[in-house]
């Protein structure tokens, strides 16, 4: 029985970035004298809401991109009331005066896990009833580029209020 792709760690040519576009399908083919496709199913090891999951079908489907993938950054600002506060969403800055302190994620890589499930599809021919699973992953990589652009813009959000 045979899975496409065969490799299970997905995306190892390229690095993927985070925020950056992918698709990736997943079919299973059994290796009997007729060769059948089985209904594939998807499950995340964790949710990213950027990444959508299909399948039901002969096709399983992962694509989208990652988005908040790296934890572990804070921004700490003075507000307007002169005291200062530290968040670890960009979206929660509110009232800065001035952006202080930027600390990235120093996090490089990080590897999701995505578990695909085959089973027989209704009025199947094939001897074997049992579903099976295969394990994928792929890592993505950290782009600094994306917490550089925020603090561009939230720098500049703080020089447009002053005038």
């Amino acid at each position: 029985m045979a899975w496409t792709p065969s490799i299970t760690e997905l995306y190892t040519n390229t690095q993927l970035y985070e925020q950056q576009n992918f698709t990736q399908n997943i079919t299973y083919v059994t290796d009997e004298i007729t060769p059948e496709s089985w209904i594939i199913t998807i499950s995340p090891s964790e949710v990213n809401s950027t990444v959508i999951l299909s399948g039901g079908t002969t096709t399983g489907n992962i694509s989208g991109f990652y988005s908040g993938a790296f934890d572990g950054y804070s921004v700490t600002y003075m507000k307007d009331d002169l005291t200062y506060s530290t968040v670890t969403d960009w979206d929660n800055i509110s009232g800065a005066k001035e952006i202080n302190i930027y600390r990235p994620s120093m996090q490089q890589y990080k590897t999701f896990y995505y578990t695909a499930t085959a089973t027989p599809p209704p009025g199947s021919i094939s001897t074997f009833t049992t579903p099976v699973t295969q394990t994928y992953s792929i890592v993505v990589t950290n782009s600094w580029t994306i917490g550089m652009n925020n603090l561009k813009s939230a720098v500049a959000e703080t020089i447009a209020r002053r005038q």
